[in-house]
């Protein structure tokens, strides 16, 4: 597959590019976050997202996307054996546990080649 471009204004030298996709999309991905530093011990309270789905074409409402968002903590700059396993997130975002980093993990599914879920922005709060 090969991405089609097409410059409407002819012979102006320019051509600009906003963004551009590809379908299908693939029917699924992960992405784990970098390790995120409090900078001391804190108490880890709740984590927000924004969650939005990527028409391929935006006359329809279509189903079949989810997104999961775990995440895990520990002490070590480098998670070990010493970090808690990956845990869903409580009601309402809610984190549990205490510790200087944590880190997220993104998992997102479709089940219709023309919708594919996104996740813009994740936000971690936190208490000293």
């Amino acid at each position: 597959m090969a991405p089609v471009i097409i410059d409407s204004t002819i012979a102006d030298g320019v051509l600009t590019v906003d963004w551009i996709r590809a379908t299908p999309f693939a029917g699924s991905g992960t992405y784990t976050s970098s390790v995120f530093d409090a900078g001391a011990a804190v108490t880890w309270t709740k984590l927000t997202s924004t969650n939005t789905i990527v028409p391929y074409f935006s006359c329809c409402s279509v189903s079949g996307t989810t997104t999961v968002i775990t995440y895990r903590t520990g002490n070590s700059p480098v998670p070990d054996a010493s970090w808690t396993p990956f845990t869903a997130l409580g009601t309402a975002g809610a984190l549990t546990g205490s510790s200087r980093y944590i880190q997220y993990m993104v998992q997102m599914t479709t089940t219709n080649p023309a919708k594919a879920p996104a996740v813009p922005d994740v936000t971690v709060q936190f208490k000293r």
